[in-house]
């Protein structure tokens, strides 16, 4: 070169030098610095990497002649490196601020290179390549990379021009760049000052979440996200604000306001309110079954929960007031997209704070009035309905009432009957609507309202269950599977919106169904209206049962009328008649009383007791002792005829009959089971029995038995109680029965008690069975002498009725082996 060119240069040099040094533009300083190193030494392509110190890395900051429209070439250039990463030389020429040249014709020298920027110099098609470090202040802060398509034939005189050049710029790019860097702050600053101005411009929650989420949505890191606050009680998080992606869009109406429990997901949440929590494919395992559906339910890649705390390094968890869930369905969450949410936070705290007590001091003060007025309303309603004796004169005001006061457009009411939800009305308040009315009531015609089968729809499903059913907006639920009866209703509601379903109740359970419908908009009722028209619906059902109650004293009243005359001269032959019936039925006692042992017969080392209480004068339990032909045994006989009065006595009569003719059968247990069946069948008139016999031997102590049907001997042996069981069908009914006979040895100190099912099935007023307390008595009293044991039975059985008149009879047996 000479001394021409070399002045020529150096004056390009001198003024490139002046023009960078007045530049405030980082990509125009880099676009000078890039064309005089191409012009002046040759170069067909020049990359700049500049060192972030935040992160240690080179990240690739312009790269100016490579045609990066092809992926393998775009990927090669467009590369952040670690400042710790040893297989880039690009990081090793930043790190040892040392200049690196490459031939890369020569096969040594591709050798030597590390095989990230083998691979690099290769997808680019690299002659020559020479990485020079930008030193400021004895800081390398970037590299350059001069690149080459041709053979440059760099030497070391060229090379050490290209380091001055760079060392002599350096100074201008460092200052751009900082520049820039406060000029990006400021930017920020003022941005976050702006922010801060709206966000305290806003007190409405969903305005302020509004905005929130434009901020996150800025980040373009996320396909979707909630914000959820704590409801004041923190014990369900609310869900204030959703977004998400177009494929589950539809999903946002039905999710908004949504109350999650803390007790479905609590891992998740409290370890959120302590620090962000990320979750992808490889750790979702370890959350309970909500979170992993929700995951698997979106189609979530990544998620992480943010707490809604004021300060994220002392994270308070009384402080917190809800969280933020943020997923993506493919991309990597970066930590600064976290990082960037947090500062949200930190910002919208405070009016988030304010905005939650300002909406619940609002919601108050409206429910206060709203309640206050619908309340007058309602003792309004009460007090005319009570008037009222015409049922549809009761549905049709009550609904009028109820649309006009909680802004229903439609109404229909369903009641009871016959085990079905019969269409008894419909109401509208709009005219306008009058011809989905008339299509409902047609097709109710066809329809025939419910069956009393869950499956059948969702009105008998509410009913059954005694539960309301509340669907703030039913349109993004239309598609969902549901009984082809509720389908047709809301296709001939045409717009449903707003669908309530709610019992209508007498005495706390279900007597009808009310469906109340918008047709327009959603109506968003609260709680507390929600029990205003549990109450009122409660009311109602009083008021039907009222009607209804009036309607058949009326009609009821005339046929009393007419019968009076009659009852009267009827009256004086029913005396007589009642006279002679109850001489009768005197003298049907004594015989019967006859029947009954009044004597126990004596048996070695053996007490007997027993209790008997028919139901009427004369009843149908029967019991008797059989002797054996030797005097160390005895047969015990107990019996229950169904049915009471004088066809059960009757039938113990012709049981008696039945048992003192049964000669050697008596012997065997079995066998005069057998007998007695053979002897009554066809001769009860459809009644049957029920019958247990047993032989007791004293000497052997050895107790053999067989039953028909009959309620299971108690055996009380020291403190436990043990059923008599054995297998045999009802006496009377079927002719060729055979029974299972049992033997049991019995011990000194057993006792047995025989008993009919008039002792078991005495209910109290609660309908309580004495069945459930008669073990728990016998094992009080098991110590007891037996004629003790079955006062005692006897007394708590008057104790658990509260009552001296049974609804059958009773009988009990015992006998205590002494």
């Amino acid at each position: 070169m000479n001394f021409s060119d070399s002045y020529e240069h150096l004056l390009e040099e001198k003024e490139l030098i002046k023009k960078i040094s007045f530049s405030d533009n980082l990509d125009s300083l880099l676009g000078d610095i890039t064309d005089f190193l191409k012009s002046r030494w040759n170069f067909d392509a020049i990359g700049i990497q500049l060192v972030d110190e935040e992160k240690q890395k080179l990240v690739s900051y312009r790269y100016y002649g490579f045609d990066d429209s092809k992926n393998d070439i775009k990927e090669a250039v467009h590369q952040d490196v670690s400042l710790q990463d040893e297989d880039s030389i690009s990081a090793v020429v930043a790190k040892t601020k040392k200049t690196r040249y490459s031939d890369c014709t020569i096969v040594e020298h591709l050798e030597n290179m590390r095989p990230k920027d083998r691979e690099t110099v290769k997808a680019l098609g690299i002659k020559e390549n020479l990485i020079v470090p930008i030193l400021f202040d004895n800081f390398a802060i970037g590299v350059f990379h001069c690149s080459s398509y041709n053979k440059l034939n760099l030497d070391k005189e060229k090379i050490a021009a290209i380091e001055d050049f760079v060392s002599s710029v350096a100074g201008s790019l460092q200052m751009v760049r900082k520049k820039e860097e406060l000029e990006k702050i400021r930017l920020e600053h003022e941005e976050t000052i702006q922010l801060v101005k709206k966000i305290n411009s806003v007190i409405e929650i969903s305005e302020l979440f509004d905005l929130l989420g434009k901020e996150i949505e800025k980040t373009g890191c996320f396909d979707g996200y909630f914000i959820s606050i704590l409801d004041p009680e923190k014990q369900n998080l609310i869900t204030e604000k959703i977004t998400m992606s177009q494929k589950f869009k539809n999903m946002e109406k039905v999710l908004i306001k949504k109350k999650t429990p803390l007790e479905t997901s609590p891992e998740v949440f409290f370890q959120s309110l302590l620090k962000s929590v990320v979750l992808d494919q490889s750790s979702i395992s370890k959350y309970n079954e909500n979170t992993k559906r929700m995951f698997a339910l979106w189609e979530c890649r990544y998620g992480v929960y943010i707490p809604f705390i004021q300060d994220f390094q002392t994270n308070s968890v009384q402080d917190a007031l809800g969280l933020i869930f943020l997923y993506t369905h493919e991309n990597q969450i970066p930590d600064s997209a976290i990082q960037k949410i947090r500062k949200l936070i930190e910002l919208f705290y405070k009016q988030t704070k304010n905005s939650i007590f300002y909406t619940l001091l609002k919601e108050k003060e409206k429910e206060i009035l709203t309640a206050a007025e619908k309340n007058r309303k309602i003792l309004s309603i009460a007090e005319t309905i009570n008037n009222l004796t015409s049922l549809s004169q009761i549905y049709r005001t009550i609904l009028k009432e109820v649309l006009s006061l909680f802004g229903f457009d439609y109404a229909m009411v369903f009641m009871e009957k016959n085990n079905r939800l019969d269409f008894v009305m419909n109401y509208i308040i709009h005219p306008k609507h009058q011809h989905i009315a008339e299509n409902v009531i047609q097709y109710q015609k066809e329809a025939k309202g419910y069956l009393m089968d869950a499956h059948d729809g969702a009105c008998p499903s509410g009913y059954l269950r005694n539960i309301y059913f509340y669907f703030d907006d039913v349109q993004p639920i239309l598609h969902l599977p549901m009984s082809q009866k509720d389908k047709d209703i809301l296709k001939l509601m045409e717009t449903p919106r707003t669908l309530l379903l709610i019992p209508i109740r007498k005495d706390g359970k279900p007597i009808g169904s009310v469906h109340l419908y918008t047709l327009e908009k959603p109506l968003g009722l609260k709680e507390n209206d929600l029990t205003v028209l549990e109450s009122l619906f409660s009311l109602i059902g009083s008021a039907i049962s009222n009607a209804q109650l009036y309607t058949l004293v009326e009609e009821q009243k005339k046929q009393v009328e007419e019968q009076k005359l009659k009852l009267e001269e009827q009256n004086a032959i029913i005396k007589t008649k009642n006279y002679q019936l109850l001489q009768e039925l005197k003298l049907a006692e004594k015989i019967q009383q006859k029947l009954i042992p009044s004597v126990f017969p004596y048996l070695l080392n053996t007490r007997f007791a027993s209790l008997y209480k028919p139901m009427e004068n004369i009843g149908g339990d029967f019991f008797d002792f059989i002797k054996g032909e030797q005097e160390k045994s005895l047969g015990i006989f107990i019996s229950d005829v169904s049915g009471h009065g004088v066809p059960a006595a009757l039938i113990t009569s012709m049981l008696k009959s039945v048992l003192d003719s049964a000669g050697e059968k008596m012997l065997e247990p079995h066998e005069l089971l057998s007998y007695v069946n053979r002897r009554l069948v066809g001769q009860t008139s459809g009644n049957f029995l029920t019958a247990f016999y047993g032989i007791y031997d004293s000497e052997s102590k050895l107790f053999k038995y067989s039953r028909a049907s009959h309620n299971y001997p108690f055996l009380l042996r020291e403190d436990s109680i043990i059923p008599l069981k054995s297998k045999g069908k009802i006496l009377g009914i079927m002719d060729d029965l055979s029974f299972e006979e049992k033997e049991i040895q019995l011990e000194k100190g057993d006792k047995i008690l025989f008993y009919t099912d008039g002792l078991t099935e005495a209910t109290n007023i609660s309908g309580d069975e004495f069945e459930d307390v008669l073990p728990d008595i016998l094992v009080k009293n098991h110590r007891s002498p037996i004629t003790s044991l079955i006062e005692s039975v006897y007394h708590e059985l008057l104790k658990f009725r509260e009552d001296y008149h049974f609804e059958d009879d009773v009988c009990m047996v015992g006998m205590e082996i002494v």
